[in-house]
């Protein structure tokens, strides 16, 4: 019996916590890699457009707001990656993921809430960071592979970067 693990690996066959649980890629698991990238687009647009002056889509409303739509979606998405890992490997963790992940999460809602749209770019820029550092933990400790964190580090840098524009558009 496997189980996914959503990151381009399964954990086979379940064993009794005092075994070391044994990582596989899938095959085609470079699909993560591509989605990863596919999910910075949203960024990326809305930054570019907001550069160029543009505010609004029709229908859809300002791009500042989509955007922000954008981060909180994104921030949860990548905390429930977390929760799912802690949820998975938590006798080799010594971070609390489920404490973590919702730190970050309930941190981004909060500050979509109170602050200005601009200034919630800039707060999320550090939600992005803290959730890079905790793979960068994971990734030492080899807990996440490589070419994952690879990934997770250059998506990271590349809505950080858009959200820097966001925030002075």
């Amino acid at each position: 019996m496997a189980t996914c693990l959503g990151r381009g690996e399964v954990l086979l066959d379940p064993m009794p916590s005092e075994q070391e649980p044994r990582l596989v890629t899938l095959p085609g698991s470079s699909a993560y890699r591509y989605l990863a990238f596919a999910g910075a687009l949203p960024f990326i647009a809305c930054a570019v457009l907001m550069a160029l002056g543009f505010a609004d889509a029709p229908v859809l409303g300002g791009y500042d707001n989509i955007a922000a739509a954008y981060v909180l979606t994104i921030l949860s998405f990548m905390s429930g990656i977390h929760w799912g890992t802690y949820l998975y490997r938590h006798s080799e963790i010594s971070l609390n993921l489920f404490v973590t992940s919702n730190i970050v999460t309930i941190a981004g809602w909060i500050v979509f809430l109170i602050l200005p749209v601009q200034m919630m770019f800039f707060f999320s820029m550090i939600g992005f960071a803290t959730l890079l550092l905790i793979d960068h933990g994971l990734y030492k400790h080899g807990l996440i592979t490589r070419p994952y964190y690879e990934t997770r580090r250059n998506v990271t840098f590349i809505v950080i970067a858009c959200l820097a524009v966001l925030g002075f558009a």
